[in-house]
C-alpha cells in the first residue's frame, strides 16, 4: 500500500475540492505513486501550463481514453479552464516535477425537487 506524504500550501477551498477528488480514478491516473512519496501541492499559474498540457497529452493519450490531443490543443483546454472566475488548479510537485494537476470550477448547484 502506498504512503503519501505532502506538505500543504492551499487555501482551505482548494484543500476540500483535493480532498473531494482524492479517489477519483482521473488523479490517480496522473500520479505515479511509489512506496512512499513527497508530494507538495499548489496553486497553477500560467507557466506551469505547457508542463501541465505536456503530462495531459501523455495521459489522455494512454488506455483507456486513447485520446489524441495535440500540445496546442491541450494548453488552449487548460487555460480556458484557469481563465474562469470561480476555477480550482492545483498541481502536485514531486522531485521538482509537476506529476499531477487538478483542474475544476467551483459552481452552486440550483436543484428543483417536483412532486406530483
Amino acid at each position: 500500500m502506498a504512503r503519501i506524504s505532502a506538505e500543504i500550501t492551499l487555501t482551505e477551498k482548494q484543500e476540500q475540492v483535493l480532498r473531494l477528488f482524492s479517489n477519483s480514478r482521473t488523479i490517480s491516473a496522473h500520479l505515479k505513486l511509489r512506496a512512499t512519496i513527497l508530494m507538495t501541492y499548489s496553486s497553477i499559474d500560467e507557466d506551469d501550463l505547457v508542463s501541465c498540457s505536456e503530462l495531459y497529452v501523455a495521459t489522455f493519450g494512454e488506455s483507456p481514453w486513447n485520446e489524441e490531443w495535440s500540445l496546442e490543443d491541450a494548453f488552449e483546454r487548460l487555460s480556458d479552464f484557469l481563465a474562469c472566475p470561480k476555477s480550482i488548479a492545483i498541481k502536485a510537485i514531486y522531485d521538482g516535477n509537476i506529476c499531477g494537476f487538478l483542474f475544476g470550477e467551483l459552481s452552486n448547484i440550483l436543484a428543483l425537487h417536483i412532486t406530483t
